[in-house]
């Protein structure tokens, strides 16, 4: 049986926390946060801090204190044998920040599409299965409420 994957994910809002930043992957058809597995050695909140720098080419002003860490919860899905230990961060961009992901063009080939969504569009659209644990684990009904989840 396979042993679970540690996964950094950084969710990313809007600075009127009323829409979330989504990724697609090229082949998958599922949407997901910013994520990545952890790396031996490496400390949960470098890790976010490189998802955002690396994934997204983007290294202006990410200091440490814009990263909140939200929570740590398993994500089992026996139904296709894949089981992450999902280790959650939150970041909220200014309005300049937004504008940058406006115009953004992609300098890593493994996304395939990046896109803002209301917390009603991801009721809509195939998300990857730890986002649906996520949401309903701690009865998220909005976006707004993510920066209020207390790990404990």
């Amino acid at each position: 049986m396979p042993k679970p994957k540690i996964l950094i994910s950084v969710i990313i809002l809007n600075s009127k926390e009323d829409k979330i930043l989504l990724l697609q992957k090229k082949h998958k058809d599922y949407y997901e946060f910013f994520d990545r597995r952890l790396e031996f050695g490496e400390e949960f909140l470098a890790s976010a801090i490189n998802i955002v720098e690396k994934n997204l080419n983007y290294n202006i002003e990410l200091k440490k204190e814009r990263f909140k860490y939200i929570c740590c919860f398993n994500a089992a899905n026996k139904e296709i044998n894949s089981h992450f230990v999902i280790i959650n961060f939150l970041l909220i961009l200014t309005l300049e920040e937004i504008k940058y992901f406006e115009n953004f063009e992609f300098f890593n080939y493994n996304i395939y599409n990046i896109k803002w969504s209301s917390f009603d569009d991801l009721k809509k659209i195939n998300l990857f299965y730890g986002i649906q644990m996520f949401i309903n684990k701690f009865k998220i009904q909005n976006l707004a409420q993510i920066k209020n989840i207390l790990s404990n």
